[in-house]
């Protein structure tokens, strides 16, 4: 398919091993997504970017009806073949252009997608039109600690540069949607925690494993790497010891604009 959304196509390998939950987070992710949403038995839903399935697999068996679409192919064939008898239905396609009828859904379900997506705002106006009256947008997202040294770091690398990911800065992920006019209703998180060596980073982004080295021409990443090298050997005493960082997953509920 063509299109100039960042397609996840060749992290279909990998992508469940760099952005799963912990073991059991998956289902306390779900049931977030079914508090805040209000959703039941009877629920029509729609996952945009729906990926491995990473929120589809556990939500699906809560709600009547579980829709998902994403540009990458391979990237649900991974979901297709994770499945137990979890009903969903697929599709591949653009999020700025949904071939799904006005007024379809009772929920559109949105994690880490809307970044990737030029023209983010073309999707917002879709999502609206593919809602019913009294629909929702579901917004979820990871976050881990504010004072987390890496997190600071790549967040400074992001603001000095436009070569990593597409269409929202870090600081628009957190306002986007109410500077678009969409209203939040309710929000809740899930708190848990992950362990991993800091070194670990180093050598997923020498592999070109996070979309943000997906753009960098050899060059560039290399002087990231070398970079990044320089900043954890003065960070931490030891890089290659594991250590825990405090997370959540947050979940918003957005009702549309008015008009």
């Amino acid at each position: 398919m063509s299109t100039d959304t960042i397609t996840f196509d060749r992290a279909a390998e990998f992508y469940d091993r760099t952005r799963g939950f912990p073991d059991g987070i998956e289902r306390d992710a779900a049931q977030a997504f079914i508090r805040v949403g209000a959703l039941t038995t009877r629920s029509r839903v729609l996952e945009v970017g729906v990926g491995t399935g990473r929120i589809a697999l556990p939500l699906a068996p809560h709600v009547g009806k579980y829709v998902g679409i994403d540009i990458s192919r391979p990237m649900m064939l991974k979901l297709r073949g994770k499945q137990t008898g979890e009903r969903i239905n697929l599709s591949e396609g653009d999020a700025r252009v949904l071939p799904y009828a006005d007024a379809s859904f009772d929920a559109v379900v949105a994690v880490h997608v809307f970044h990737l997506i030029p023209n983010w705002q073309r999707a917002l106006v879709e999502l609206k039109r593919v809602l019913k009256p009294d629909g929702v947008l579901l917004h979820g997202w990871n976050r881990q600690g504010d004072n987390e040294p890496m997190q600071q770091f790549w967040r400074q690398r992001e603001r000095e540069s436009r070569t990593f990911e597409g269409g929202l800065s870090f600081e628009q992920r957190q306002t986007f949607l109410a500077d678009e006019g969409w209203r939040l209703l309710s929000e809740d998180k899930v708190d848990y925690t992950v362990h991993a060596a800091p070194i670990e980073l180093v050598n997923e982004m020498r592999n070109r494993m996070w979309s943000r080295c997906w753009r960098l021409s050899d060059e560039q990443l290399a002087a990231m790497v070398r970079e990044l090298e320089a900043f954890l050997k003065v960070t931490f005493a030891d890089p290659a010891q594991i250590v825990p960082v405090a997370s959540a997953f947050h979940v918003q509920k957005y009702a549309p604009p008015a008009v």
